[in-house]
């Protein structure tokens, strides 16, 4: 990617001015007639909506972010997949992962180091509680427990659970408002804290296949002495190439020195099993 040896700045700039040309470009708004199917990529905010009972739906994708700790500039390539098992019409088993890692740091003076794993999983479960009804959103609890089954490099240790809720509102006219708070246990060191979670996200379908958003994503709300808030702000957008396949992209941009100063995210989402 060539915004990589850029400055802070330029990349920002670089990538703001992609994330437009992604969301907003007018080639992408064609005329369709077949509807997409409901996924949790490739925003921060998770949808209310569960598979459905028997269903099996895979989201992948490959993930790009570029960050700068203490002047080491620090680029990832993660292999980001979620996979989702429908037990009822509103529960659903949840597998997720970073997947395959690879981390390259790279010091202003000296040479790189690279390090190649596997992430930790995540496993879980999604419950769709109800439908809109009027002004009260479509709801969905989602609990989900990480557990240090990755490499000794690219994992963490202990286990991880999180507890987030998530409501989505219908605001006509093809507009949509998602917001997904929660918590989560996690560790610094041999020290357990407990931090928040906060997303809300803005959509809009252009046509029945294709769709865009922009979105707040608080992935972390701690104290400083626990690594502070880091959180972006992302763009993306959404093509459905048929009722049961999608393809997706996003940036983001981080809101902090704490934070991953640049990400990009390419994937693709199937029902694999209907």
């Amino acid at each position: 990617m060539p915004t990589l040896g850029a400055s802070r700045a330029t990349r920002c700039a670089l990538l703001l001015a992609a994330a437009c040309w992604t969301v907003f470009d007018p080639a992408l708004v064609l005329s369709q007639t077949t509807d997409q199917i409901s996924t949790d990529r490739p925003d921060f905010v998770e949808a209310a909506a569960t598979v459905g009972k028997g269903r099996i739906q895979v989201e992948t994708s490959v993930g790009l972010s570029d960050t700068s700790i203490g002047g080491i500039d620090v680029t990832t390539w993660t292999t980001p997949t979620l996979i989702r098992v429908g037990v009822t019409e509103v529960l659903e088993l949840r597998w997720e992962s970073d997947w395959l890692v690879r981390e390259k740091a790279t010091p202003a003076t000296g040479s790189s180091n690279t390090v190649t794993g596997v992430a930790d999983f995540s496993f879980g479960l999604k419950w769709h509680v109800r439908d809109q009804d009027g002004g009260a959103p479509a709801m969905a609890i989602l609990v989900h427990a990480d557990v240090p089954t990755g490499s000794d490099d690219t994992g963490a240790p202990g286990t991880r659970p999180s507890l987030r809720v998530t409501g989505e509102w219908d605001l006509g006219n093809d507009f949509g408002l998602g917001v997904m708070p929660g918590i989560r246990s996690d560790r610094d060191g041999s020290d357990r804290f407990v931090a928040g979670i906060l997303g809300v996200v803005i959509g809009k379908g252009w046509t029945p296949k294709f769709g865009s958003f922009v979105e707040l994503a608080l992935e972390q709300i701690a104290s400083d002495s626990h690594g502070g808030t880091l959180g972006a702000v992302g763009f993306g957008a959404t093509y459905g190439l048929s009722a049961f396949w999608q393809l997706d992209t996003a940036i983001s941009l981080g809101l902090n020195d704490r934070s991953t100063d640049v990400g990009l995210t390419i994937g693709i989402s199937g029902l694999v099993v209907r």
